[in-house]
């Protein structure tokens, strides 16, 4: 079981730019304030996720680093998914090795159980090359995830390699 810790407040207000401007395309009224989605944030269960949800949630690379299988090929794809996106992987192989308590990413479901990572990308992807399941904060959402909208806005894996 791995020993993760709640969000600062900072950190909770470090993830509405997550949402606001981003995963807001996705699930245009989960909220429609800071306040409101700090809350929501605060109040999500925390859950485990099975192996095939985890492959399937949009706006995650972890399914491509679980796809990959070889700890060589998945630990490539990471490190350079987290290049791209400017964060921090080396800090979070250092929380592992370290056990290092960590915030659990955020995740949104809709009513048809359909997933949308808002929060946590980098975490998934390091836990899963290390074969580490991170649970996750769920916030149920009450309509219909709007996956085109959001990924319209997304880059094209091969824009990665571009970089």
């Amino acid at each position: 079981m791995i020993s993760i810790r709640d969000y600062s407040e900072d950190e909770y207000y470090d993830e509405l730019e997550e949402y606001f401007g981003n995963s807001d395309l996705a699930a245009p009224d989960l909220a429609n304030s800071d306040e409101e989605l700090i809350k929501k944030m605060k109040d999500a269960s925390i859950e485990y996720l099975s192996l095939e949800d985890m492959k399937n949630i949009n706006n995650s690379d972890v399914g491509d680093i679980l796809n990959a299988k070889e700890r060589e090929k998945m630990l490539k794809i990471g490190k350079e998914r987290a290049k791209f996106y400017e964060r921090d992987w080396d800090s979070l192989e250092r929380s592992i090795k370290n056990s290092i308590k960590v915030p659990p990413p955020i995740i949104i479901r809709d009513k048809n159980g359909k997933l949308h990572l808002m929060a946590g990308n980098t975490r998934l992807m390091v836990f899963a090359v290390y074969g580490k399941k991170l649970p996750v904060k769920i916030i149920d959402y009450n309509n219909e995830l709007n996956f085109e909208a959001f990924n319209k806005t997304r880059p094209l894996k091969e824009d990665f390699y571009k970089k």
